[in-house]
């Protein structure tokens, strides 16, 4: 069965595929999962969808079929995972996932019977608690702070719970509250510098605030260049343009060796504060591909001369690297390079 339909999916034919699957009378998630991905990906959309039902059916548990229905026609979701849960004698994962689907038809109320019930026998359920923050939150915000003040309470759980709490007061509009509550779980220890994400997501001001006061000057290596870069993609999404564009400086200054992410938002937004930071970058290790980056960045802030010969430069230090030479003889032509 299964060369069969490896073969028929090869060969661009997901009907086949399901066609002899069903003749067969197949119990295969698997099969079916392969099969409804091929029925997608020929655009046989409402095929699929009824596919991706079959597999739910047959493995309540599938996480990527849930998703898929769940999509699609979340109530006959939760039809699937109620048959499921008569079968399978309330299996914990159904449970919790019927709770989750019940809150996208708006079933709030058994929603939140479901994951109070959980909790009373499993207290830091995250998933429960994650329901109850919809579904109640009143309830929830009162049983994750009783958590959070528990000291036997292990540093991943803390974590989760703190973001979980964080998360919902931001969207009652206590964005403060979330900002303060995650500060000091962060400063609490270095277990919680996870935390500094959700921070940056929640409260981008706040969090260039706090890494600047964090952060050491200079600060170097992945971590500190991502913290920087991300920290600058949510304050120039929420408007913040100018502290985005320090964010981004400082990204650029942490040390790693091209960070082109980072360059191409600065060509845009700043390009006279690239050059200064690029040029330091230089006196302490210079690279083709710093020599490239200063290039461009002359070049954006409209001093070609000194583009061509940031250029040249690269070119010297990486002769098999025609690139470089490219965009000086397309500078020189009067064309522009960075097209």
């Amino acid at each position: 069965m299964v060369p069969l339909v490896t073969a028929l999916l090869e060969a661009g034919d997901p009907l086949g595929a399901l066609e002899l699957l069903d003749r067969y009378e197949s119990g295969s998630g698997a099969l079916y999962s392969r099969v409804a991905s091929g029925l997608g990906s020929a655009g046989l959309d409402a095929m699929a969808a009824r596919t991706w039902e079959h597999v739910l059916e047959l493995a309540p548990g599938d996480a990527t079929a849930l998703a898929r229905v769940v999509a699609s026609n979340p109530l006959r979701a939760v039809e699937i995972l109620r048959a499921g849960l008569q079968e399978g004698a309330g299996r914990p994962d159904l449970v919790r996932s019927l709770a989750e689907v019940l809150l996208k038809v708006g079933e709030l109320g058994e929603a939140r019977e479901i994951a109070l019930e959980i909790l009373r026998t499993s207290p830091t359920d995250l998933r429960a608690l994650a329901v109850l923050t919809t579904a109640d939150p009143l309830v929830a915000e009162t049983r994750l702070r009783e958590r959070l003040e528990d000291e036997r309470l292990p540093a991943t759980d803390a974590r989760s719970m703190s973001g979980l709490l964080a998360r919902m007061l931001a969207a009652q509009q206590r964005e403060d509250e979330a900002a303060d509550l995650l500060v000091a779980r962060i400063d609490a220890g270095e277990e919680y510098s996870g935390l500094r994400w959700t921070l940056i997501e929640l409260q981008p001001v706040r969090a260039f605030e706090y890494l600047s006061r964090t952060l050491p000057v200079d600060g170097t290596g992945t971590i500190v260049c991502d913290l920087w870069d991300s920290n600058g993609d949510a304050l120039s999404e929420a408007g913040y343009e100018e502290l985005a564009t320090e964010a981004w400086v400082r990204a650029l200054e942490t040390g790693l060796p091209y960070v082109e992410d980072v360059l191409d938002k600065l060509y845009v937004l700043a390009p006279d504060r690239v050059m200064p930071a690029l040029a330091r970058r230089l006196r302490e290790a210079p690279t083709s591909e710093l020599w490239g980056a200063l290039g461009d960045a002359r070049w954006s802030a409209g001093r070609a001369s000194e583009a061509i010969d940031a250029w040249t430069e690269a070119g010297s230090l990486n002769p098999e690297q025609e690139w470089w030479l490219e965009q000086v003889a397309a500078a020189r032509a009067g064309r522009d390079p960075l097209e």
